[in-house]
């Protein structure tokens, strides 16, 4: 009895000190310590609470500082702002500030208009007195805002007359069409397929499917697929917002936040939480309750380590900090979603295995990260430093002097030291990795991680977490394994010499006058590249105006030069037979600088802009800015071949994996997909120029810093902040 009144008395105590937070280092049954609240630690197993957050022992599982939080109480410190932990109070977006002040700002960013803002440039809405202060370039209106880019295209639903005005490239019904369901006259196969939600004979029809109330015959016909007693109800499950295709008034009213046309249409690929589906890859969060057997809507799914709280790729947002990937952007639905991060998946986003999360093992660099509640999932946050290719706060720029350039409200705690956090292509801080020890001075360590400048990179066929850490630019996507790797397309880039367009990564085989035929982005007008259909009667309408035997446009055969005899202008280098049967320069065609509509009118045969130019540079030429040369890219004097990226039906990870014109399509609970044709305008990570500006929202700028393109190296797409 004595002997069991001990030992109650010694669990007790020992209840007592757990509670306490281990007031005092505790010495176990087997003769080991743990440490106290406040104590500095390294892993959870060390301290008496068994919680580990901020390097320090922590009485509760709260979050660390820059975890997503809804309320101060989630926070370890007690401290939530602009939607993060933060270790001390700080001005949060929007503050008022100075310059000296700047240190007051939880982004340590002050902005030329004097308040606190994610980046130095100013976000769209924001008061502004000129363009320079903008991120788009842009500041217009009375009172002045910063806006989008002048001569952005327009996203879904916007009013237009051409497709060339929308970035789908599609207009119907005076609409910018959306490229996340089939539009009016569409071929379908059912209801979901298309933007009505309404499928009639094989084609999407312009009627709306029935909303709640409405009389039916079959759940077909019921925007919910649900009909009742001869009415369509309401779509079974948790959740009172309205799914897609009921009726609305304001954007609020819907799951997806998007209300078109008094109609809830969608926002992107997959659908928000608690909107419907028919089965979890439906949804963004790859989570479906089928509460009515065959449909119901879609669920939030939860993870350990504040991972919950963030919305993952694909979900309405109104801020970045909501977002795992703290990247909030239409991407052409027509409402801002979070946005995929290349490669690796990102703490909190969606995953199936544990493969698929960056600092995962199988993912290259192994982090004790795991994807939880797999196969429909989420990364957790691994250990106390952030794995290779997670979200990291300072961002240094990736090439010399390597200064700051953009900070967000995360912790820069990358596991290879503070100098490995860049922004990737697309604009995102991530930690690249590249180091042996916290301050890469390893034997064989790159200073600031792998930036991708040479004898800093991984080189193609070697595994990768993303993109911009792979050699040539090359984009680092699955292999026939599902493993990660830099990858070298095999596609021909811009500017290159060319037989066919279908070897062109992006483009179409042009015969450039006195290069022969290159790979090029294709100049406003009509004519066919090299390989498309042709008869003798057209051969004009090729852009190498020859339309060889086998009835396509070819280069054409050795030609006359001027002073030869010629029968048909085809004969002639100049492709002008004179009357007197020789070949002379032409005489009715618009010489450089003057106006045209197509390239035939040219003398060069390059009309831009409605103006004739001279013809563009292959790639070694000499050049003093990008839209003389035929890949639009002119670095360090010479005409370059842009980016490395993936053709159509090529893998990709993010769309900054495709090539411009090219979006990545993957699969709800996949982790790759394939380059599809998408927006016309040049999405994030992808190249621009100064002439093509990005899609709404991003920014223009020279590779590896934030700062507008220049026109004189690489220019890529990034968020704007």
């Amino acid at each position: 009895m004595r002997r069991l009144t001990s030992l109650l008395f010694a669990t007790a105590s020992a209840v007592a000190l757990l509670a306490q937070g281990c007031s005092k280092s505790s010495t176990t049954t087997n003769g080991g310590t743990c440490s106290a609240n406040g104590a500095s630690c390294s892993a959870g197993s060390q301290c008496c609470s068994t919680f580990c957050t901020n390097g320090t022992c922590q009485a509760t599982n709260c979050s660390g500082n820059g975890t997503t939080c809804a309320s101060a109480g989630e926070c370890c410190t007690g401290i939530c702002t602009n939607g993060s932990c933060q270790a001390s109070a700080c001005t949060a977006n929007g503050g008022a500030c100075t310059s000296a002040t700047a240190s007051q700002c939880c982004s340590g960013i002050c902005a030329s208009n004097n308040t606190c803002q994610a980046t130095s440039c100013l976000p769209n809405g924001t008061g502004c007195a000129n363009g320079t202060e903008c991120c788009s370039g842009n500041c217009t209106g009375t009172p002045s805002t910063c806006q989008p880019s002048a001569g952005a295209c327009k996203t879904a639903y916007s009013t237009c007359s051409t497709g060339a005005e929308c970035c789908s490239g599609t207009c119907t019904n005076n609409a910018c069409a959306s490229p996340f369901c089939n539009a009016d006259g569409a071929v379908c196969g059912s209801g979901p397929e298309c933007c009505s939600r309404n499928c009639l004979g094989g084609t999407c029809s312009a009627t709306f499917c029935k909303a709640i109330g409405t009389g039916c015959s079959s759940p077909a016909e019921c925007c919910s697929t649900v009909c009742t007693a001869g009415q369509c109800a309401a779509t079974p499950g948790d959740g009172t917002c309205k799914t897609l295709g009921e009726t609305c008034s304001l954007g609020a009213d819907c799951c997806s936040t998007n209300c078109q046309g008094n109609r809830c249409v969608a926002a992107y690929a997959c659908q928000a939480y608690g909107d419907i589906c028919h089965a979890g890859s439906d949804c963004c969060s790859n989570v479906c309750d089928l509460a009515g057997g065959t449909v119901g809507r879609c669920l939030l799914t939860g993870g350990s380590g504040g991972t919950s709280n963030c919305n993952q790729d694909g979900v309405p947002c109104s801020s970045f900090t909501t977002c795992c990937t703290n990247v909030c952007l239409d991407l052409g639905g027509g409402v801002p979603v979070c946005a995929v991060a290349s490669g690796c998946r990102v703490t909190g986003d969606t995953c199936s295995a544990t493969s698929q999360c960056c600092g995962g093992a199988g993912n290259g660099e192994n982090f004790s990260v795991v994807c939880e509640n797999a196969p429909a999932g989420r990364c957790d946050n691994g250990q106390n430093c952030n794995g290779v290719g997670t979200i990291c706060g300072k961002a240094y720029a990736t090439s010399p002097p390597y200064g700051i350039i953009y900070q967000v409200n995360t912790n820069n705690n990358c596991c290879d030291g503070k100098d490995a956090c860049h922004l990737d292509s697309a604009g995102i801080p991530r930690c690249f990795g590249g180091c042996s020890n916290q301050n890469c001075t390893g034997p064989g360590d790159c200073p600031y991680g792998y930036t991708g400048e040479p004898g800093c990179c991984i080189p193609a066929g070697e595994q990768c977490q993303f993109g911009d850490q792979c050699c040539d630019d090359n984009p680092c996507v699955p292999d026939g394994s599902g493993v990660l790797r830099c990858t070298a397309p095999t596609c021909t880039p811009l500017g290159s010499a060319c037989t066919a367009s279908s070897i062109c990564c992006q483009g179409t085989c042009r015969l450039v006058e006195g290069l022969g035929p290159v790979c090029e982005l294709p100049p406003p007008g009509t004519c066919s590249p090299i390989g498309a259909a042709c008869t003798a009667a057209t051969a004009s309408q090729c852009c190498s105006n020859y339309c060889a035997a086998d009835n396509t446009c070819q280069v054409p055969p050795p030609c006359t030069a001027n002073d030869g005899t010629c029968s048909t202008a085809s004969d002639c280098c100049s492709s002008y037979c004179a009357p007197n049967n020789t070949c002379q320069n032409p005489t009715t065609c618009t010489p450089d600088g003057q106006a045209c509509t197509t390239p035939d009118q040219c003398c060069s045969a390059n009309c831009v802009g409605n103006f004739c130019q001279p013809p563009c540079l292959s790639n070694g030429t000499a050049c003093t800015t990008g839209s003389q040369c035929c890949s639009t890219v002119c670095t360090g004097g010479l005409c370059s071949a842009p980016q490395s990226c993936q053709p159509e039906d090529g893998v990709c990870t993010a769309t900054s994996d495709c090539c411009t014109g090219l979006s990545c399509v993957i699969p709800v609970g996949q982790s790759s997909g394939t380059c599809q044709a998408g927006s016309t305008c040049p999405s994030a990570g992808q190249q621009c120029t100064q002439t093509t500006p990005c899609c709404p929202g991003l920014l223009c700028t020279d590779q590896g810093t934030f700062t507008a393109c220049t026109g004189t190296t690489t220019c890529v797409c990034v968020f704007a902040g």
